[in-house]
């Protein structure tokens, strides 16, 4: 088996030889003949150029002037090629053939044994392919099977697609298209050509060209390739412009040549802008696109710092709040509205709320110290029992109704009335949902009973808040806020209600220098004991000062190989923000956490405002971060330290001020957090926040810093 396949293999390639060297014998021979007809021709010109022999008559010399002047031979004329075919574009190949061979007057018996000449790649082996098995004889055989090889489907239908073709760009594609699509159809007369092309025209064009009346092809291209650039050129392009009265329409004369004649009834219609595209995607479509890492707005892939190209015009739909079929009429806070709870009455069943037309209640609101549950001034935190379980309750005059925790109705089992949802206005501008209300719960305050109604809102810190809506039924009343406590007569007894003590009332502020504010000195509702231990760790309260000492865990920032010094454009800044930078960079630079810097490196800067609306100094270094080595510390999960809580009943917190400025940097890696801004060039002498290796520098710190004490 094997020999065979060798044989045939060597028969194949001294085909394949032989036919190379036919090949190479009809490029010559055909040099040969080409060379041999342009001497020929060059030689029949100059006979033909002087006279004949026998018509040449013997006289005297002719005069200067009589002399007919030489004529120069003709140039022979150029060598004409063609192109190598390697399967693309066989219609417009087998055209050039057509026209070479014809040129060279080649028979069609000689074409089929060189063009193989004249193939190359698939072409080639498709063509030899064809004649090791006998498949072409003649030269229409040829060009039918490369047709059907390499040409478009014969299923396609050219008539029909050249029928419905339409502009959706510029003339000069629209032109391109209609003449591709020419090309494959035969036999339309110019007219059907003409009326096809102005046909497919955008509306606006076509009203254009109807005053012209072109009467060939070529002058519809021309006349439409004006009228683009009349379009494009006028400012006000998609402006309406008024249709003329009837008066000019009919006193209109009928276009005639000269144009310039013919006066215009009215300027022509310009075509309106395009309107943008809206690309609108389905939650399915945007998981999708989530799933596969690809951008909402363009098909790119998403990452940080991405932008789209083109730039996109982002529009945002939002449906307006319609008013809903019923709500609950609220408390106005006036003694002339009713609420369905002012009068501690049990709200209506859902039947007659679904039934209600009121508009959405807007003088629903609660206190920011209601929401965080933290201690103010104008509040007051008490203890109730409700069916005999103790309550945490804030009594706040800044909110406009009494609120019930969901949880606290759940652990109690309390009767939930259901409600048309709405969403009630907090001091800090949120929104907060509520769906439910609790009729006339029993409520142990002292000695005394109350029957309270509340709506269920999922607050923070007290599990019920009593607001204006409780105190309002109280009448007149004394609130002492200096204790803080409150009182008032209810069932012909005064009823004395005094704050519990917090832990909230007392609030750690920072001095610049703590041997000046003693704790003793604040006035602080504390223990002797707790104001001791405050006094005693004063220090550990105060700013810090200096650098922190050197440690096994100082940060190290480990470069790719072959990486090149980051050097960031900085960013452009506020004005007012330019004092505040130059503040915290004076202090930093007082503190010794950086220094004036000549490094390569360079990051940009900027401001981030806190919560408390202070300003945090960030650096960006995600230039820097892209080219270091990540470092693989696993940080603990937050379920495995929760795990680890088990069977404490103490729980403590430490927050450490600027944590990653307690660590220090290497001394060879310190020029690499190099940053610049307004003031000048530096580099930090501590680890500095956004490195992508600091948290798990800072966390392994804190493991061996804390591990006699883990786990314990």
């Amino acid at each position: 088996m094997q020999t065979r396949s060798q044989s045939e293999l060597q028969q194949l390639q001294e085909s394949v030889a032989a036919l190379s060297a036919l090949v190479q014998d009809l490029r010559t021979t055909m040099d040969e003949r080409h060379d041999s007809t342009v001497a020929a021709i060059s030689a029949l010109q100059r006979r033909s150029s002087s006279p004949p022999p026998s018509l040449m008559v013997p006289s005297s010399p002719p005069l200067p002037s009589e002399v007919a002047p030489e004529v120069e031979p003709l140039p022979s004329p150029p060598k004409i090629h063609l192109q190598l075919f390697d399967g693309s574009n066989p219609l417009d190949w087998l055209f050039h053939a057509d026209q070479f061979f014809a040129y060279y007057a080649v028979p069609p018996k000689l074409r089929l044994r060189r063009i193989s000449c004249y193939m190359s790649g698939d072409a080639l082996a498709w063509f030899q392919w064809m004649h090791n098995n006998g498949l072409l004889s003649t030269w229409q055989e040829f060009v039918s099977a490369l047709e059907l090889r390499f040409g478009p489907s014969s299923y396609e239908n050219h008539r029909q697609a050249l029928f419905k073709l339409r502009q959706s760009g510029s003339i000069v594609d629209y032109q391109r298209e209609f003449e591709q699509l020419c090309n494959r159809v035969v036999g339309l007369s110019p007219e059907t050509v003409l009326d096809c092309f102005l046909s497919g025209l955008l509306p606006e064009f076509q009203r254009e060209m109807a005053i012209f009346q072109p009467r060939s092809i070529s002058q519809a291209i021309g006349l439409a390739k004006l009228l683009e650039s009349k379009f494009n050129d006028r400012p006000f392009l998609g402006r309406a412009i008024p249709a003329p009265s009837p008066l000019s329409r009919t006193a209109a004369p009928v276009l005639t040549a000269p144009v310039s004649a013919a006066p215009r009834s009215a300027p022509p219609v310009f075509p309106a802008r395009p309107a943008l595209p809206i690309k609108r995607l389905s939650p399915a479509k945007m998981q999708a696109r989530r799933a596969k890492g690809l951008c909402f707005n363009c098909d790119e892939k998403f990452y940080s710092g991405h932008r789209c190209r083109p730039k996109q015009f982002l529009l945002l739909l939002a449906d307006e709040d319609a008013p809903p079929a019923s709500s609950v009429s609220l408390d106005c806070l006036d003694d002339d509205c009713s609420s369905p709870l002012a009068s501690d009455t049990p709200p209506p069943l859902p039947v007659s709320l679904l039934s209600s037309s009121s508009p959405i209640p807007s003088h629903f609101h609660l206190s920011i110290d209601a929401v965080s549950g933290m201690q103010s001034p104008r509040t007051l935190r008490l203890t109730v029992y409700i069916q005999g379980r103790p309550v945490s309750v804030l009594v706040d005059s800044g909110s406009s109704h009494n609120i019930l925790q969901p949880r606290i109705a759940q652990l109690l089992d309390l009767k939930v009335h259901l409600i048309v949802p709405f969403s009630v206005l907090v001091g800090n501008g949120a929104s907060i949902g509520c769906s439910g209300v609790c009729s006339d719960v029993p409520i142990q305050l002292q000695q005394h009973a109350f029957r309270i109604s509340f709506y269920l809102l999922p607050v923070h810190g007290a599990d019920v808040i009593l607001g204006v809506q409780w105190l309002r039924t109280l009448g007149p009343f004394v609130s002492d806020f200096s204790i803080p406590s409150m009182q008032f007569y209810y069932d012909g007894s005064l009823v004395v209600l005094v704050c519990v003590a917090s832990v909230h009332a007392v609030s750690m502020l920072p001095v610049e220098d703590a041997t000046r504010f003693p704790l003793t000195s604040l006035a602080l509702d504390v223990s002797a004991d707790l104001a001791a231990l405050l006094q005693r760790y004063a220090a550990v309260f105060a700013l810090p000062r200096g650098l922190p000492p050197p440690r096994a865990h100082d940060h190290r920032i480990h470069l790719v190989p072959n990486a090149h010094p980051v050097a960031s454009r900085p960013y452009r800044y506020p004005h007012f923000q330019r004092k505040v930078m130059a503040t915290l960079i004076s202090e930093m630079l007082r503190d010794g956490l950086i220094r004036p810097s000549t490094s390569p490196y360079s990051s940009p800067v900027l401001l981030v405002r806190k919560k408390d609306g202070s300003w945090r100094f960030c650096t960006d270094y995600r230039a820097l971060n892209a080219i270091t080595v990540k470092d693989r510390f696993s940080i603990p999960a937050i379920d495995e330290l929760l795990d680890e809580l088990h069977g404490a009943a103490y729980f403590s917190k430490l927050d450490l001020r600027s944590g990653y400025h307690q660590i220090r940097m290497c001394p060879e890696d310190i020029t690499k957090t190099a940053f610049r801004s307004v003031d000048g060039h530096y580099e930090f002498v501590v680890m500095p926040f956004g490195l992508t290796n600091a948290p798990s520098i800072f966390q392994s710190a804190m493991n061996d810093l804390f591990r006699p004490n883990l786990r314990r």
